[in-house]
């Protein structure tokens, strides 16, 4: 009797977007591991390079995939608003924008690394991403730290 491998729970997770992200996340973090530690190791510079290479082109990859989600997050902000709670509503309507406004500079960002447009100020559109991100985390935090002590 021969041994099938059942690929179903696979297919399905490489199906979706969130999967196919989170795959990419994994090899992105792992090759930006190999080259910090085959540099350490002192591994020849190209070898090195292919490793940050690949960790370079799956983020611009994670990053396409991601460039029509601020329209989900705008849509979620709006959902916010018929919130009962008011600290809950603002915290949800603001993670939702937050969000919004880091996946926006995010499409930015990727238009810039991809070559398709160069900005000028490329580096103050990471830093806003990045204060978006945060200001995302901390709203979310917040809201569970309140949804907790009630």
């Amino acid at each position: 009797m021969s041994a099938i491998i059942n690929v179903q729970p696979w297919l399905k997770f490489t199906a979706t977007t969130v999967g196919r992200d989170k795959l990419y996340r994994g090899i992105q973090y792992f090759s930006r591991f190999l080259a910090w530690y085959l540099s350490r190791q002192g591994a020849s510079k190209e070898t090195v390079a292919r490793f940050n290479n690949l960790k370079k082109t799956l983020g611009l990859s994670r990053k396409l995939m991601r460039f029509g989600k601020p329209i989900e997050h705008l849509e979620g902000a709006a959902l916010a608003i018929s919130v009962k709670d008011e600290f809950l509503r603002f915290c949800a309507v603001a993670k939702q924008l937050s969000y919004a406004g880091y996946l926006t500079f995010d499409g930015l960002i990727f238009i810039d690394g991809a070559n398709v447009y160069k900005f000028n100020n490329i580096k103050r559109y990471n830093e806003l991403a990045n204060k978006f991100w945060l200001s995302g985390i901390v709203f979310s935090f917040l809201s569970g730290l309140y949804k907790t002590r009630q």
